[in-house]
């Protein structure tokens, strides 16, 4: 195996088990509480009744057992933030600061790392200039002097390559974006 798919291979796997410890602890810190939560309101029905009608995205069941809270650590990494469970307890408050903290980045470039694998095997670039593309073309820098889809007719023979480059620049403009909205939004709460 090519040294650069090891790497991003690597980077896949590492993001998957940071999900899944980040699942496990989510579901450590906040299912006792919510469980509890649901016992309290076991024991009124008008209180059950309110619940049901005000929580609706819980229809789906206990949002912090472990393929709920790997749900929600899947939507902190990709900066979604439906707002449909947040954690109560403060030590799952300050897991979900530190996990963002690390894991956004971390999902970032993970992303920007199947990329520059897609475009060093489809362009003959190198792994290192392929990342770099990537960057430039996320950060919206675009110098030109790399640029896909421009060798061997990919544009009419390479249907797929297309589309999954395309989808590559869309998406990613979408987080990068995304990430430095959030950067000035708390910059400017400060």
């Amino acid at each position: 195996m090519k040294r650069q798919n090891v790497r991003t291979l690597s980077l896949v796997v590492c993001t998957f088990t940071y999900l899944l410890i980040g699942a496990a602890v989510f579901d450590a810190l906040e299912s006792d509480t919510e469980s509890k939560r649901w016992e309290v309101l076991s024991e009124d029905y008008h209180m059950i009744e309110i619940v049901i009608i005000e929580n609706k995205p819980h229809k789906a069941g206990p949002q912090w057992k472990f393929a709920g809270a790997f749900y929600f650590a899947t939507v902190v990494l990709a900066m979604i933030g439906y707002g449909h469970s947040t954690p109560v307890t403060v030590g799952g408050k300050a897991f979900c600061m530190a996990y963002a903290m690390v894991g956004i980045p971390l999902g970032l470039i993970m992303f920007q790392s199947i990329g520059a694998a897609v475009f060093s095997r489809y362009e003959g670039w190198s792994y290192f200039d392929s990342f770099y593309y990537c960057f430039v073309t996320l950060t919206t820098i675009g110098f030109g002097d790399y640029v896909a889809l421009q060798n061997d007719q990919a544009l009419t023979s390479k249907p797929g390559y297309v589309a999954l480059s395309l989808v590559f620049i869309l998406f990613g403009l979408a987080v990068v974006a995304a990430s430095i909205n959030l950067l000035v939004l708390r910059f400017m709460t400060m």
